[in-house]
């Protein structure tokens, strides 16, 4: 009897779960024969795995938040090459995300290595009372995006941690490259704590005004939370007013870096390339494909098309230089061969345009 009832219930979940037009259920490619997964969803929400479910961390050496939000044709690029560089460091991938959409898209379209597969909501509501203090309006929700990895490592025991802005970052070295600088980079902490370091993003860009997120490694969990919840207004930013008409994240931490003496710096991968996707020509101060040489950091949209070497040619700023013995041709192959899509074109357009063997050494799928 107690087998017959059994197999009735089975028979329903199966019918509820493949035949319902309300729930929708994506198998995710963990890219492993032995390991599958799927996550259940009604139309506006998630039902399965729960979104506040507990996971087994501590297995993992690493623990990488990727915080992804934008629904783009490279954002999943970006994302792929991200998985791939957390799985090399033998890291356990956590997703930040609030787009419902984005994050079905992502399950449907990343190779997860076989990795579990973390997704979790930012904490909005946990965090807005803090965040009003911290950022202007329109970038209150990325500030919680930014702060919300210190509260859920905190609550996991975690002490350190990277976070990155894995939908429109790329580092443009083959995976075991990026993992070994990343690695290089948790190193020149030197054992710090509290201490902070992130990709020169923007602190040569701004000449050493700016610290900000994108690629940052965090080392001292509590310690940041409590500089964070001492903040009880926004004078901390007055120093900063005639820099920027918006409050962020990101400058609290050069608050932090600049006025509470903790250790929050800068580093670059020499000769390395590195692309903050956006639209170049129309957004070019925002969006752009820059490397790291001699000393320089440049920018060949802002030197080869404006003509601007003063914008396009900036002194590297007080960062630590990281070296993996790479070339600039290392990073310029890697972005004809795993970022362009022309790798995938018929091969009819490919002798129409007379590319020969352009674009046809990729080692990733997308």
């Amino acid at each position: 009897m107690r087998t017959l009832l059994f197999k009735y219930i089975k028979k329903v979940i199966r019918f509820i779960l493949f035949r319902c037009p309300f729930i929708e259920i994506i198998k995710v490619d963990v890219n492993a024969p032995i390991y599958a997964r799927y996550f259940v969803y009604t139309k506006k929400r998630r039902i399965y795995p729960r979104p506040t479910k507990a996971y087994s961390i501590a297995d993992k050496k690493r623990v990488i938040y990727l915080k992804v939000n934008q629904m783009t044709d490279y954002s999943f690029a970006c994302i792929q090459h991200w998985v791939n560089i957390s799985h090399e460091m033998n890291a356990t991938s956590i997703f930040v995300c609030d787009n419902l959409r984005l994050e079905k898209q992502m399950l449907r379209v990343i190779r997860f290595n076989g990795d579990d597969v973390i997704i979790i909501p930012s904490m909005r509501k946990d965090l807005k009372g803090i965040i009003e203090n911290m950022a202007t309006p329109r970038w209150q929700n990325a500030g919680i995006a930014h702060y919300t990895p210190f509260y859920h490592a905190q609550k996991n025991g975690i002490d350190s941690f990277w976070e990155i802005d894995a939908d429109d970052t790329m580092i443009c070295l083959k995976t075991a490259k990026a993992a070994e600088a990343l690695i290089k980079a948790e190193e020149l902490l030197n054992g710090c704590a509290p201490a902070a370091i992130s990709l020169d993003m923007w602190w040569t860009r701004t000449h050493g005004k700016y610290w900000t997120w994108g690629v940052a490694y965090i080392n001292g969990t509590t310690r940041f939370i409590n500089e964070i919840e001492s903040v009880n207004d926004r004078n901390w930013w007055n120093p900063y007013k005639e820099y920027d008409i918006d409050v962020t994240a990101d400058w609290f931490f050069t608050y932090l870096r600049d006025y509470r003496k903790i250790s929050i710096e800068t580093f670059y991968i020499e000769a390395s390339w590195f692309i903050h996707w956006c639209s170049f020509i129309r957004n070019a101060m925002h969006g752009y494909v820059c490397y790291w040489k001699d000393g320089w950091w440049h920018a060949p949209i802002m030197e080869s098309i404006f003509l601007n070497t003063e914008l396009g040619q900036i002194v590297i700023q007080d960062c630590k230089k990281i070296d993996v013995g790479i070339s600039i041709e290392d990073g310029s192959k890697f972005i004809e061969n795993n970022v362009t899509r022309t790798k995938t074109w018929d091969i009819r357009l490919r002798r129409l345009l007379c590319m020969g063997d352009f674009s046809t050494k990729a080692d990733y799928w997308w």
